[in-house]
């Protein structure tokens, strides 16, 4: 009996302790959640009624998790008024009046929006107000006060013991509208630095500098990239504002850099626009010494289908022999694991200025093979040795290049190797040879 008792006592107090977490949970903050600004209208009530031209004091209530910057009032469908907080990053509560004519006679619908400082956007349920003609002479309208404590609404139903009477606009929510009578020109401002164009590599981090004046105070810059607005600055309000952005390029191409100020009345400024290319940068034109210099020059330099150097040149000793359609080079690549044989055909009708047909071999023949490696190689011309080897292993080498119509030589010349090539210096004949990697070549005078 004790047992079932503990039991049940246990039981019942984690039941409990279950609740308390479940009620816990539900009254913590939703921190991932961005939640627009809270507005109402809390006078004039909807329905009420207004003569042909008395001004209405609309007033709003709003609150925001992050501050009201501004709010808006619509009157059917178009903007009427903005009033912003003189605090950059925004108020809450935030309480506004903001004057509306009723110039027209019928129905009109009232909303106001507001904007917080991520701006998100909420928006108050609109208000009706029904405009009565005037008939007969114009008398003067006496424009009612706004009630001192509004209406209950789906908000706040009354506004905090230290708010001011809601005839009065509370000290950090006042209009930031010009005073009667002084003009409020648009902000105006300018790209001081970089100058425009500007060539940077990719990667590369622009910092963009603006000075932004007012008449009554900047309150925002803004830095958009073809077209999207990339990043937004509260500026403070002053007068005149140098301000600093960094933007940095996702890839290669031009781009168009737009920078806009916002005064207090978030009227922008006309923009200033900076155009950025980014491209890697122009390589120096590498110096190469001759014989392969001018020729290299002739063909294009860096464009040319062979591409820049790679490494310097080389001059050592190399072999060569001759055949009834083509030419053999070895090479004596000193201090790698093997040295190449290089096999080109002659152009049509054996013509030894260019051709369609190039290949590199490994020299795979070694002190103890046979210095003829097949019966067709015979003396006195062969070929034999290396290039023997390849000749005679090689069925498409032996149709290309045909028999060997003198002996191998060797002479004193060099190379220089390209990113898509090679230029092979025949010595003894007095050229240059240009082999391309896409298996094309080319002879020039040395």
């Amino acid at each position: 009996m004790g047992g079932q008792t503990k039991r049940a006592w246990m039981a019942g107090g984690l039941f409990l302790a279950m609740l308390a977490l479940s009620s816990l949970a539900c009254d913590l903050p939703d921190f991932g959640r961005a939640e627009p600004p809270a507005v109402t209208i809390t006078a004039p009530a909807s329905g009420s009624t207004a003569q042909q031209g008395q001004e209405i004091p609309v007033q709003s209530h709003t609150t925001d998790d992050e501050g009201v910057v501004r709010v808006e009032l619509w009157a059917d469908g178009v903007l009427v008024r903005v009033d912003a907080s003189p605090v950059s990053s925004g108020q809450t509560p935030f309480v506004a009046i903001q004057p509306w004519r009723a110039e027209v006679p019928g129905s009109h619908v009232l909303i106001v929006k507001a904007y917080d400082a991520d701006d998100e956007v909420g928006e108050s349920p609109p208000v009706i107000v029904n405009v009565q003609e005037v008939v007969g002479p114009t008398a003067e309208v006496e424009t009612p006060s706004a009630p001192t404590e509004p209406p209950p609404t789906s908000g706040p139903t009354e506004l905090p013991p230290t708010e001011p009477p809601a005839t009065e606009l509370p000290p950090t929510g006042q209009p930031t509208e010009a005073p009667t009578g002084e003009p409020d020109n648009v902000p105006q401002i300018q790209i001081t630095s970089p100058s425009s164009p500007r060539t940077v590599p990719p990667g590369t981090t622009v910092r963009v500098k603006v000075k932004a004046t007012d008449d009554h105070g900047v309150v925002r810059i803004e830095l958009w990239a073809d077209g999207l607005l990339y990043r937004k600055d509260a500026v403070g309000g002053g007068k005149a504002v140098d301000w600093e952005m960094e933007w940095t390029p996702p890839a290669m191409g031009t781009y168009v850099l737009e920078a806009k100020a916002l005064d207090t009345q978030f009227q922008p400024s006309p923009v200033a626009r900076l155009e950025i290319h980014v491209e890697q940068p122009a390589q120096p034109t590498p110096a190469v010494p001759d014989p392969y210099g001018a020729i290299w020059k002739s063909l294009g330099g860096m464009s040319s289908g062979l591409g820049g150097p790679v490494g310097d040149p080389v001059g050592r000793f190399y072999a060569g022999q001759q055949f009834e359609h083509g030419f053999m080079f070895w090479r004596d690549n000193a201090g790698a694991t093997q040295d190449w044989i290089f096999a080109f055909r002659w152009g049509p009708g054996d013509d030894q200025t260019q051709g369609l047909y190039w290949s590199r071999f490994d020299d795979v023949w070694t002190e103890g093979d046979p210095e003829y490696a097949c019966a067709e190689a015979v003396p006195p011309y062969g070929p034999k040795r290396g290039f023997g080897k390849i000749w005679c292993e090689r069925a498409e080498v032996r149709t290309n290049l045909g028999a060997a119509i003198e002996e191998e030589w060797g002479k004193d010349g060099g190379w220089l190797d390209f990113e898509h090539g090679v230029m092979l210096w025949d010595a003894r004949n007095g050229r240059i040879l240009v082999l391309y990697e896409n298996g094309t070549w080319q002879a020039f005078p040395e």
